[in-house]
């Protein structure tokens, strides 16, 4: 049974997996005008797609092997990856909503 450190350290990775995906998916999918703006969607969704697959497998990895090896170490390190991802999301979802000038 996983302990509340681990609890805490998979629903970061699982956070950060589901932001990491949304932004690169948000990268992605956008059509930049210049080519300045194209290599830094592709440079951010790399950025993105790499924290997608660390937070998930490393999520799983110790989700598997449950042995108490999660601390707080693990977690703020994880939070920070998180923090940072949230944040980009957060400023993604800020421009869809404000109006365009």
């Amino acid at each position: 049974m996983p302990g509340v450190w681990e609890i805490l350290v998979m629903a970061t990775f699982l956070l950060t997996g589901l932001v990491a995906g949304f932004n690169a998916l948000y990268f992605a999918t956008q059509s930049w005008a210049s080519r300045r703006k194209r290599v830094g969607a592709l440079v951010l969704v790399l950025v993105n797609a790499g924290i997608l697959v660390q937070s998930l497998g490393l999520g799983l990895v110790l989700f598997r092997l449950q042995t108490g090896t999660a601390s707080w170490v693990w977690l703020a390190a994880e939070a920070l990856v998180c923090l940072g991802t949230v944040l980009v999301t957060l400023l993604i979802l800020r421009s869809w909503l404000a109006p365009r000038r």
